[in-house]
């Protein structure tokens, strides 16, 4: 009788550590979100490609959170992307690896595709918003590994040839992660 009571008591002690443990590890673990701005335009035509680098080295949360990424939450953009052609535009943000690629079929190609489908009149400009972003986001799975990397080049083209778009101001990607120690 008095060894079942000990053992008893061992796994009720046992089942409450792991409890504890458990709740310590969710209470360590916490989510960041980064904005980053790329300020100069991204212009862009069917004949001159250009791009932005993001790089999240020398960001102060980054820096200090990269080493115990746990999960990239959620990605977004705020774009303000102007058609300067004679035609319709569906505008597309793709990424890379590399900011060489130079023709419309080598962004196609060799990018991840992340924003698509903004349609854009001529000579207007389509504001998109954080939130509305959502709805226009692709490959958000590939999309995180290039996040996770810290550092990507960002494309802004159209769907359709001839093109002219241009990103001014200032395009923001904000990304969201939760970071703890390890497991």
């Amino acid at each position: 009788m008095k060894a079942t009571l000990q053992l008893r008591h061992i796994h009720i002690c046992c089942c409450l550590f792991l409890c504890l443990a458990v709740v310590g590890c969710l209470l360590i673990t916490k989510t960041f979100t980064i904005v980053f701005y790329i300020e100069d335009p991204i212009i862009s035509t069917d004949v001159e490609i250009h791009s932005a680098r993001v790089n999240l080295e020398g960001n102060d949360i980054w820096e200090d959170h990269k080493d115990d990424i746990k999960s990239i939450d959620g990605v977004e953009f705020a774009v303000k992307m102007t058609n300067r052609s004679n035609a319709e535009a569906t505008g597309q943000v793709y990424v890379s690896d590399t900011g060489s690629l130079a023709s419309h079929s080598a962004i196609q190609n060799n990018a991840t595709l992340v924003l698509d489908g903004i349609d854009i009149p001529p000579h207007e400009t389509e504001v998109i918003d954080r939130q509305r972003s959502l709805a226009y986001l692709r490959n958000f799975e590939e999309f995180k590994r290039h996040v996770e990397t810290g550092s990507f080049y960002v494309y802004a083209i159209a769907e359709n040839v001839p093109f002219h778009v241009e990103v001014s101001e200032s395009l923001a990607v904000i990304v969201s992660f939760t970071a703890g120690p390890g497991d």
